[in-house]
């Protein structure tokens, strides 16, 4: 203890200095070995008490050029991350004078690396974009003791919070979209600046003329209104600037069949069911066919799962997707036999979870969508494995199953006051009549229990 308190000062000149030893990350970043600081005393004592602070100070400062080292001299944050060092440099006890020839020297090389990327004006100065400018000016506010609120920061802070309460692939998604948008704005840019007619100017410059689907389009205004929602709600902003421009993404009015899902028809799910192999994607199609279970709730069902005639999912994406759904007498044996002959707890064995939220179907549904497109629906984008809900639903429908049981059993939220609200929800009986009511014809219950026909390669 006492030989690491030794360390952490030096003598020099019979003063006291404080004496910070780099890790080797910041050695090799700064070139250096070690920090000294002066700590203004001739007494070991006072220099005990005050090399704390000092050593705090030192290594704020340490990791602050180490990361200023790494960013590209050209760079907004380069220049703001020089103003942060020299306001910390002068807190810790740097002359401030000598410290603002320092900063006006860094503005200085910064101005000159600009001048030579994008030339400059009758007057001589650089001709900088306006983020550039911003940056110069925002720059000498830090240096001054200023604290802006950027832009920048508070994406940071949305997304660590959204960390763990939603799926990895969202958080990138959520990520992704708002990183363009602060590259757009400016990653200097101050929280001040993001305005209404900011954001409308970005909807129309960017958003809008893109060609992706109409979705994805909203999905990426609507990542952006939820920064703002947060934005609103901790106070950091009077109102969302975003609200209400999602009316300007607009669908086309005009009909158009060949961009629309669609359910797959009677002869569609004879042909699917006489084409596909026997194995685990026949049985996840059969399960889904008469369950109207999304792809994920089914690879996720455990043996445990399959208990009192039903099955129980017991996550999903929203709350209604936790429900039991009755196991319909058509498909009672094949659950039986997928029971009986699992390999490794799941009723579907062998799905490895991939991808950035580990899902147990994202192989399977590459694999189906791939044999969809050789056997016979190639070109068509209308049907994927999804289609198997809107199948149900169209069975549901055609058998007059009334639309809160259909909601029920496929997991989506029942509307009304009434039924959504009050309603404790319907009988088991009700249920159990319901999917019993899913049928295809004789053809397709003939099939169900046949081998099936080796797959068209």
């Amino acid at each position: 203890m006492l030989r690491h308190m030794a360390t952490q000062l030096k003598l020099r000149h019979g003063k006291w200095y404080a004496r910070l030893t780099l890790s080797r990350p910041l050695r090799k970043a700064l070139g250096r070995s070690e920090v000294l600081k002066s700590l203004g005393t001739r007494d070991l004592r006072e220099a005990n008490k005050l090399k704390h602070r000092a050593l705090a100070l030192m290594q704020q400062e340490a990791s602050r050029a180490a990361l200023a080292a790494e960013l590209h001299p050209s760079s907004v944050e380069h220049l703001a991350e020089v103003a942060r060092i020299q306001r910390a440099a002068v807190v810790a006890g740097l002359d401030e004078h000598a410290a603002e020839v320092d900063m006006d020297a860094a503005v200085e090389r910064w101005l000159e690396r600009m001048a030579a990327k994008h030339g400059t004006g009758h007057d001589g100065h650089p001709l900088l974009p306006e983020t550039k400018e911003r940056a110069v000016r925002l720059a000498h506010r830090v240096f001054k003791g200023e604290q802006p609120d950027l832009l920048s920061e508070y994406v940071t802070k949305h997304l660590k919070e959204l960390g763990g309460r939603i799926t990895q692939s969202a958080l990138v998604t959520k990520q992704r979209h708002l990183t363009d948008f602060s590259t757009w704005a400016g990653a200097d840019a101050e929280l001040s600046t993001i305005t209404r007619r900011l954001t409308a100017r970005y909807v129309m410059e960017v958003i809008q003329p893109g060609t992706q689907a109409t979705k994805t389009k909203t999905d990426h205004l609507a990542n952006l209104s939820a920064f703002g929602s947060w934005l609103e709600r901790y106070g950091f902003c009077e109102s969302n600037p975003w609200r209400g421009l999602a009316r300007t993404i607009k669908e086309s009015t005009r009909g158009d069949a060949s961009r629309r899902m669609r359910p797959y028809t009677v002869d569609e799910v004879q042909q699917l069911l006489t084409r596909l192999p026997a194995g685990p994607m026949r049985d996840t199609t059969l399960l889904a066919l008469f369950t109207g279970m999304r792809l994920e709730e089914i690879c996720q069902l455990r043996v445990e799962d399959v208990r009192d005639g039903a099955l129980h999912v017991r996550a999903g994406k929203s709350a209604n997707a936790v429900r039991a759904v009755p196991i319909a007498p058509t498909i009672g044996a094949l659950i039986a036999h997928l029971t009986a002959t699992s390999g490794d707890t799941y009723l579907i064995a062998g799905c490895r979870p991939t991808g950035a939220d580990k899902k147990r179907s994202a192989t399977m549904s590459a694999r189906f969508s791939a044999w969809l497109r050789r056997n016979g629906w190639k070109g068509d984008s209308s049907v994927t494995f999804h289609s198997t809900r809107r199948t149900v639903a169209t069975r549901l429908e055609a058998a007059g199953i009334p639309q809160h049981l259909a909601a029920k059993l496929l997991g989506h939220a029942r509307t009304g006051m009434s039924y959504g609200l009050y309603s404790g929800g319907p009988d088991w009986a009700q249920l159990v009549a319901a999917v019993a009511a899913i049928e295809y014809g004789a053809v397709v219950a003939n099939l169900i229990n046949a081998p099936p026909t080796p797959a068209r390669r």
